[in-house]
């Protein structure tokens, strides 16, 4: 499949919490690629595809993000996961910061492989 995204998502497969329009309730999720404009995840619940929300998005060892998303796309064929591409809107410039350092620390084989790709 050829890569249409302007912004390249590091694939990082991690287990985050996700809380949606300031809700009391935590939900886990895999958080299974990240971008500075999106993220790719994976949980349990249906997310509302119309809706835009305010995401808390905690990743482990790093950043609690707060953004404004979109589902993009969602994905219901798997039977015990529902999996959603989301858009950020209206980034603040420190999300995209704290994203790509938390890839770079953490994860820094995908950036020198998306580097080598010629993709970042």
């Amino acid at each position: 499949m050829d890569e249409r995204r302007s912004c390249v998502r590091w694939q990082i497969n991690q287990e985050a919490e996700l809380k949606l329009n300031d809700s009391i309730g935590v939900m886990p999720c895999t958080v299974d690629d990240i971008s500075l404009k999106g993220i790719r995840i994976s949980l349990r619940r249906n997310l509302f595809p119309e809706v835009l929300s305010r995401l808390n998005l905690a990743l482990p060892n790093g950043p609690e993000l707060r953004v404004e998303a979109r589902v993009a796309w969602q994905d219901n064929s798997d039977l015990t996961n529902n999996v959603y591409g989301m858009s950020f809107v209206d980034m603040k410039e420190s999300n995209r910061k704290n994203i790509y350092d938390y890839v770079s620390s953490n994860f820094p084989q995908e950036v020198n492989r998306r580097w080598k790709e010629g993709l970042v």
